[in-house]
């Protein structure tokens, strides 16, 4: 769980609802399963290392998605719900990887 700054107080919110991070310069915003989204005033990087490396990749530099959440991957973007995030070039083989991906050759 992580506890997160909402009006005056903390809010716990548990790792596994946290459906991705979403960054927008020195500012982040939560999108968590069931409630609003929640402004944090940090950096994605700085929000990165107070999240669990097990459910979180970073896929693009404006991005950490949670893998519990992750429904399709096509291309060069995945779906977590009805959002399509994009996958960088970059991050592409690093995230495929850390994904239980089962394919079959013919």
């Amino acid at each position: 769980m992580v506890f997160v700054k909402m009006n005056d107080g903390f809010q716990r919110i548990l790792m596994k609802h946290i459906l991705y991070v979403e960054a927008g310069g020195s500012y982040c915003t939560l999108h968590v399963h069931g409630m609003p989204a929640i402004l944090v005033s940090a950096p994605l990087a700085r929000v990165s290392e107070h999240l669990d490396g097990e459910y979180f990749i970073r896929v693009h530099r404006s991005y950490l998605v949670n893998k519990l959440h992750i429904e399709s991957i096509a291309g060069n973007f995945l779906q977590v719900g009805v959002v399509a995030i994009p996958i960088s070039k970059f991050m592409k083989k690093k995230v495929l990887g850390s994904l239980n991906m089962l394919s079959f050759s013919k």
